[in-house]
């Protein structure tokens, strides 16, 4: 089992984790090259160096930007960007869903919808290329388990767009429910609410060093000089335990209208459209209503959290008058994603597992017809080269690279 662990004893900030992954063996080129991949070319750079926190060597990434924006961008905004962006299938499905949790975070906090939250810091172009390219560069590592340890936050006041406000930030303190965190003296925001974004959306809190043994170092440089060297380190461990594939159970909520005078077209921007504002699932499902009229019933699987949100899509897109709501519980086969290669290039393909074996598996559609535009061919014919491809990895009795992440 392959984990990585990122001992954040100096805080976690957005370039402090990409500058980590990349010194412990993440490929420096996808870093430099998402300006252009986000559309942004022109308007950011990255630029990656070798420096020192203390006694320790370590890398510095900067996110240099050129042109910022003319306002702050809501939510809309960011996963505009995100849909244009060249990007795996995974990585901008799991970028949307932190940008969404943020919205959330942040709405609750200022006492404000979601559609109205202005991200200001967290909506930058710098934000853009810490969160996605973190996402990127794991993907390209492909873990079985990232672990942290405790997080310092630091102490003192940090300023910000809202003010100043207390150490660790509204927003960092939320996202990081469930994780141990400490202060420290230091008179700095040591841990971001990008930073507590991420670690939120990949990693699982330990409270010691984990058991394995270390195969790589690389330690990500923070901005200021401290009493300490001010780094996040990620270690590499190999480990002879295998990746833990049980049945996951979670609380949903699910919404339901019925619609009789809307048209398919509609219906299908509107599924659409649930689908964009975070529901894990939307389906629409032929009924007969009162009087014998042919009708739909949209539902919508929601997390708990996203309900409202998601119920006010429903209003806002849809010509009910009313909805209903119930929860339910999911039980959901461990996913991952992994990449296979093809004459048409690399197709990642989701793999559901149970009691440690794969059950099913079937390539990012998504993939397959971009590929397939790409080279001018059948879509059929690059999915069968994927399903090829990946036959053959499970027939030689192994994942050649391993799981790329869990979904």
């Amino acid at each position: 089992m392959k984990t990585l662990y990122l001992d954040a004893y100096s805080g976690v900030a957005g370039d402090m984790l990409l500058a980590s992954l990349v010194d412990v063996g993440a490929p420096a080129a996808l870093l430099e090259t998402l300006p252009e991949r986000l559309g942004l070319a022109g308007e950011v750079t990255v630029r990656l160096e070798e420096t020192r926190r203390g006694a320790v060597r370590a890398r510095r990434a900067e996110v240099v930007v050129a042109a910022a924006p003319p306002q702050a961008r809501h939510l809309a905004d960011v996963l505009a960007i995100l849909e244009r962006a060249d990007l795996p299938h995974g990585v901008r499905e799991r970028a949307r869903d932190a940008f969404v949790r943020l919205a959330e975070v942040e709405a609750h906090q200022h006492g404000v919808s979601v559609e109205a939250v202005h991200f200001h810091e967290v909506g930058a172009h710098d934000a853009l290329v810490d969160i996605v390219g973190t996402l990127l560069l794991l993907d390209a590592l492909a873990p079985d388990a990232v672990l942290v340890s405790p997080v310092n936050v630091g102490g003192g006041r940090v300023r910000t767009a809202h003010g100043e406000l207390p150490v660790p930030a509204p927003a960092t303190l939320e996202l990081l429910r469930g994780f141990t965190v400490y202060g420290s003296a230091v008179d700095r925001e040591l841990t971001t609410p990008t930073g507590a974004l991420l670690l939120a959306a990949l990693a699982r809190p330990v409270e010691v060093f984990p058991r394995g043994r270390p195969v790589r170092v690389g330690w990500g440089a923070g901005r200021y000089d401290l009493p300490w060297p001010n780094a996040l380190r990620a270690v590499w461990l190999e480990t002879d335990e295998g990746p833990d594939r049980s049945v996951v159970r979670r609380s949903a909520q699910v919404l339901e209208a019925n619609i009789d005078d809307m048209t398919p077209e509609l219906l299908a921007a509107l599924v659409a459209r649930l689908m964009e504002a975070g529901a894990r699932d939307a389906w629409v499902t032929p009924v007969v209503m009162k009087k014998g009229r042919p009708a739909v019933t949209v539902s919508v699987l929601a997390a708990p959290e996203a309900a409202d949100r998601l119920a006010a899509v429903l209003f806002r897109e849809s010509t009910t008058l009313g909805l209903r709501t119930y929860p339910v519980s999911t039980w959901e086969l461990e996913r991952t994603v992994e990449t296979v290669d093809t004459a048409f290039g690399p197709i990642h393909v989701k793999v559901g597992w149970f009691e440690g074996t794969r059950r099913s598996w079937a390539p990012e559609f998504e993939d397959v017809a971009r590929a397939a535009r790409q080279a001018g061919v059948p879509v059929r014919t690059v999915m069968e080269a994927a399903w090829s491809a990946y036959r053959a990895r499970v027939e030689q009795g192994g994942e050649a690279h391993g799981p790329e992440h869990t979904v």
